[in-house]
């Protein structure tokens, strides 16, 4: 089973953030100010059959997330059954 790295992960997170907040720049994301940036603590990216990577595997402050390289109306998922892993994986954590 092939894998991305983490860091072609966080550089395509991070290209399109930039390339967001660049277009994005509205009255609607005023909820968002004063908000830093961080890179998550652990991705992991798997491959679809069709050997195209499609779902990854983010966890973020201990709590665990699925999102899609593919265009789609949930983008990112909350999926709690990840959050022990997560927890482990956490910036700071011992284990």
């Amino acid at each position: 089973m092939k894998f991305i790295n983490r860091k072609t992960v966080a550089t395509a997170v991070l290209a399109v953030a930039a390339v967001s907040a660049a277009a994005g720049c509205s009255s609607q994301l005023n909820d968002q100010k004063g908000v830093g940036q961080a890179l998550p603590d652990y991705t992991l990216t798997y491959l679809n059959v069709s050997d195209f990577p499609n779902i990854t595997l983010v966890c973020i402050k201990g709590v665990g997330f699925a999102t899609t390289t593919r265009d789609n109306n949930a983008a990112i998922q909350r999926v709690t059954e990840w959050d022990g892993f997560c927890a482990s994986k956490e910036k700071g954590a011992h284990g």
